[in-house]
């Protein structure tokens, strides 16, 4: 597991946030509520949870543990707009959009709910991925299929 491969695994995770956030616009910003979540960002959101824990089952199973790594950190980094929003000094208010930006993704899944959207984003694709990636290698473990 090399620092190479675990980067290049972020730089996909980003590419494909950059390009999400691109294609559906951001209806929760720390501005407040700007617009109403379509259909479409439900079935966009559906579909890259859904993504998500394919990849989890590919790299528990192919045994990839920096795509289980670089995942890990990615899902870390709403963390630190967390932060900011604790601290609320100009300067680490920018961080408050971190979170907001890494919510894209998943506002979908929780149309009309918005107070679960950053609990959701912390929780919910870090618990996905390792669910994933865990009981693949679970069943590896106890059903004995070693080329599963």
């Amino acid at each position: 597991m090399g620092k190479a491969r675990i980067s290049i695994w972020l730089v996909i995770f980003m590419t494909i946030l950059i390009l999400f956030n691109v294609s559906f616009r951001m209806v929760y910003t720390p501005a407040g509520q700007m617009g109403e979540i379509s259909s479409t960002n439900l079935i966009a959101s559906a579909f890259y949870l859904t993504a998500w824990l394919v990849l989890s089952v590919v790299s528990g199973i192919k045994k990839r543990q920096e795509i289980l790594v670089a995942a890990l950190i990615y899902s870390a980094m709403p963390i630190l707009g967390v932060l900011g929003g604790m601290f609320g000094v100009s300067p680490l208010a920018i961080l408050i959009m971190f979170l907001f930006y890494w919510t894209v993704p998943i506002q979908g899944i929780f149309i009309g709910n918005e107070q679960l959207i950053g609990i959701g984003t912390l929780l919910l694709q870090p618990l996905v991925f390792l669910i994933g990636y865990f009981l693949t290698q679970y069943l590896r473990t106890t059903t004995g299929l070693k080329e599963l």
